[in-house]
């Protein structure tokens, strides 16, 4: 889900964002993006590999209780839906 969503934004409004935002020097910030993003997804592995056998959802109750599991599964619905009607 997260690398189509990384395809989709990169083929359609991002390289006009970029442009905008930075100029001449668009490939820049893509290629920051990029790298910032790679980091991130790299760490979150890093952290999920001692729990390899288990799913998020299960993981997130183990670490963080279930109050804070459901809140956090309402925002990323809330940021699932609003991003699809941009």
């Amino acid at each position: 889900m997260v690398f189509n969503s990384c395809i989709y934004k990169m083929f359609t409004a991002y390289p006009r964002t970029f442009a905008q935002i930075s100029g001449s020097a668009g490939w820049i910030t893509a290629l920051f993006c990029g790298l910032l993003f790679l980091a991130t997804l790299f760490f979150l592995l890093v952290l999920y590999k001692p729990f390899q056998n288990q799913g998020i959802p299960s993981l997130m109750k183990i670490r963080c209780g279930k109050t804070v599991c459901t809140l956090s599964y309402a925002v990323f619905l809330g940021y699932w839906i609003f991003s699809a009607l941009y």
